[in-house]
């Protein structure tokens, strides 16, 4: 609150104008960027991997476009009732700490003991548990009196407690998950989030390799699922990234330049002694 009490107090009007303008914009800007980003997050990583798989890229934009005013609607709703910006920073690092940190924990170095079901699991229940303990900020009253409850607020750390919960429900429901599916428990059509026995099949193809696989793939092992074994040994190049080839890197087979240059490879490969000299006497 400095900078725009300087402007206005200890300014020209003409200089307080464009400062408290040029603030407004900045302002601006990292507002929409903000309601962009997780109206874009939810429609791509929430809507389409959870909900709609094969939702067209139209209905993503249509969804994004929904989002775009809900989120705008809540933000505004939050600024206008939470008096302080120091207590809504604090409390979304708070959320932070307790709902995305044991997410990003188990994907980033557990990836292979986590799904779907157990995130959304885990992500419920560190929400749950850290609402329990109220919040003053947002006038949530206090559900669950942890030890240590003086009345008013809780000594019990609380948050700390929601953390754990979460990593220990995240890994619990994603190895139970496992375990009921591929035990045959339950049928692959249940797997509604497709993360665990009914996986898409160009998922599956173009997974991550394990150590030693490369050299399967270049060897022609792969034909059963690409084809034959030359087409396999095509697929993998130094434009490919885990079986999907990059347009932007790829060449363009119309280039007459290019067309002119493979003349010219095919030409040098040739021994000279197969190439025909051309008769240049003429028959009268």
């Amino acid at each position: 609150m400095i900078l725009p009490m300087v402007l206005q107090y200890l300014t020209p009007d003409f200089v307080s104008f464009f400062g408290l303008g040029a603030v407004s914009a900045a302002v601006m800007s990292s507002a929409d960027s903000s309601v962009l980003s997780a109206s874009s997050m939810f429609a791509r990583n929430v809507y389409k991997l959870i909900f709609r798989q094969r939702a067209s890229e139209m209905e993503i934009i249509w969804v994004m476009r929904v989002s775009i005013f809900v989120v705008g609607i809540l933000a505004t709703i939050m600024a206008l009732t939470i008096p302080s910006i120091y207590g809504l920073w604090s409390m979304c690092s708070d959320l932070v700490y307790v709902i995305l940190f044991p997410q990003l924990l188990m994907v980033v170095h557990f990836k292979e003991h986590c799904n779907t079901y157990g995130s959304l699991a885990a992500y419920i229940m560190a929400l749950l548990v850290r609402v329990s303990g109220g919040e003053p900020l947002l006038g949530l009253p206090a559900l669950i009196h942890f030890p240590g409850w003086d009345g008013e607020r809780q000594l019990f750390p609380f948050r700390t407690l929601a953390m754990l919960i979460s990593l220990i429900t995240l890994a619990g429901v994603s190895w139970g998950t496992r375990y009921v599916f591929e035990s045959g428990y339950l049928s692959p059509s249940y797997d509604l989030f497709r993360c665990v026995v009914n996986i898409p099949e160009d998922v599956v193809r173009v997974g991550e390799p394990a150590e030693g696989e490369l050299a399967v793939m270049t060897s022609g092992a792969m034909g059963p699922l690409y084809g034959t074994s030359a087409t396999a040994a095509t697929l993998v190049g130094k434009d490919e990234m885990n079986g999907r080839i990059n347009p932007a890197l790829e060449t363009d087979e119309d280039d007459p330049a290019l067309d002119l240059n493979d003349m010219k490879k095919r030409a040098a490969s040739i021994p000279n002694n197969q190439i025909q000299q051309p008769n240049t006497q003429t028959q009268l």
